[in-house]
């Protein structure tokens, strides 16, 4: 986990968010906020998180989700 974040969506919703980078590299995630999740992202909460939609192993996950998915990191 590189970080997390508290920010407010387009409806004023707040979101935590995590910032994790796979350690091989690969983009795999495609839940909540994933690189393909355009419903979610705008581009106020992108400035605010300091998204870059690169296919470098970085990817964001709302903590509801990383919740559920992983039992440990």
């Amino acid at each position: 986990m590189l970080n997390a974040v508290e920010v407010a969506d387009a409806s004023g919703t707040m979101q935590k968010l995590y910032r994790v980078r796979n350690p091989w590299g690969v983009e795999g995630y495609t839940g909540p906020y994933s690189d393909d999740d355009a419903s979610r992202w705008d581009q106020t909460l992108q400035a605010a998180v300091n998204y870059v939609d690169m296919d470098d192993g970085v990817f964001f996950i709302d903590h509801l989700t990383f919740h559920a998915q992983f039992e440990s990191i």
